[in-house]
Order: C-alpha cells, then structure tokens, then sequence
C-alpha cells in the first residue's frame, strides 16, 4: 500500500482558533486508489526542512492542493495586489516538500494551485487570472464554468481520450512553463492554450489545472488519480 502525503491549508475555526484541513474529496480518492493517506499540518518556519526530509523517508508520494494563492513576489517579478489569499508558510513548506520529493524521485500531483508551485519551483512564472463563473451544469453544486481541454501525448489520450471537459476555478494560471516540464511532457491545453492538464513520466509529475474534487464525474476523477499512482511505476530513479 502507498502512502500519501497530502499538503493542508490554513482554516478559522468557528472556536477562533487556526487549523489545518483539506477537502475531504482528496484523501478519499486515496483510499478508493487503495493508497494511504496522511495529512501534511503546515510547520513553524524553523521545522519546515527538517520535517520535510523526514516525511520523503516516511511517505511514497505528495499530492499538492491548492487553497490559498500562491505569493507571486517570492518566485516570479508579478506582484501580490488584489491576490485573493495567500500564506507565506504555506508557500515555503510546500516549495521544500517538492525539492526533497523531485530529489528522492517519488510521484508528486499538483492540483490548481499546487500545479503552479511545482511549475514555480522548478522555475516557471504565473500570471493572475479570474476565469470562474456560473449557471454551468454537471460539476457539482457550485455550478462552476466549463470548458473543453484537448489532450497531446499517448497516456493522455490512453487514459481520457482526445479531449475531456473540465470546470474552470482559477485565481493564478501557468505562465511560462518551466523547462523542466517542457521536456518530455504531455499536455491538455484548453481551447485558449492554455495549460490544464500535465503529465510528465521522467519526473514522475502529474499537474492538474482545475478542480477535480469539485467534478461529479466519477470515472474522470478516478481515472486521473489512477494516473497518479501510474507515476509511481515510471520514470526515472536515482
């Protein structure tokens, strides 16, 4: 059985006090994947490296989940006026657990928020964007835009088919994408190019660009957290 590390976010309790969670759509895939997961609490900034190395020797996998916005000013030259939310600690924890996790070459999903750290990490920029909406049908009671992403790369279409439709939720959206995942990867663009769905064997990452845990279609959902274990039999190894 594998064991998944999933990344938490900061919530207010209505008791006033600070707490980290996750939406529960997330670790349940997990255990219908027949994976283990563990839930990541967000450290002080003086444990985050040290925490970090032991989870990689701890855990087999990382699923990264968005939440709060990432802080441009830190990683790229675009500002943080008008961004909705973000957590400085967060952003740092996250950026160390996918260091350690790429360095160790164990699989690492980034879903929304989480795609764009691993992206930015690895060196790639994001621009701020607002693309949700409403009155759309099919993916849950949120009512979210939809839109059609066409799919390039064998596993892609193997898996999904050559296209799928998936709801729009974006605060940040993928920029440059860095070089690392520029090569070798698998790509679902949306009818505006732009990058909704990524899958990258040699470095055992899977980025998604929309909300999953927000989709009623069930064999969809399964089908990229499949993938995800998928990753865990590929690529390259040190």
């Amino acid at each position: 059985m594998k064991t998944i590390g999933i990344t938490t976010a900061h919530y207010n309790l209505k008791q006033g006090f600070l707490s980290n969670g996750v939406n529960n759509q997330y670790y349940n895939q997990i255990i219908e994947a027949e994976g283990l997961p563990v839930l990541l609490p967000i450290p002080h900034k003086e444990d985050i490296k040290r925490l970090a190395r032991q989870y990689v020797k701890k855990l087999d996998m990382l699923l990264l989940t968005g939440e709060e916005d990432v802080s441009y000013s830190r990683y790229n030259t675009v500002s943080d006026y008008n961004t909705y939310i973000y957590s400085l600690d967060k952003d740092e924890w996250e950026l160390e657990l996918i260091k350690v996790f790429m360095e160790a070459s164990k699989p690492i999903m980034g879903v929304g928020l989480g795609f764009l750290k691993i992206n930015l990490a690895l060196g790639g920029t994001s621009t701020k964007e607002i693309v949700s909406g409403q009155n759309q049908i099919g993916f849950g009671h949120l009512h979210l835009k939809t839109e059609k992403i066409t799919l390039e790369g064998h596993t892609l279409k193997e898996a999904f088919g050559r296209d799928i439709l998936v709801n729009l939720d974006d605060n940040q959206d993928i920029d440059v994408l860095a070089y690392e995942l520029s090569v070798d990867s698998e790509i679902g663009f949306s009818e505006d190019h732009r990058i909704k769905l990524l899958y990258n064997e040699r470095n055992k990452i899977l980025g998604v660009q929309f909300c999953p845990e927000m989709i009623e279609d069930i064999v969809q959902i399964k089908t990229l957290f499949d993938l995800f274990f998928l990753a865990a039999t590929k690529g390259k190894d040190f």
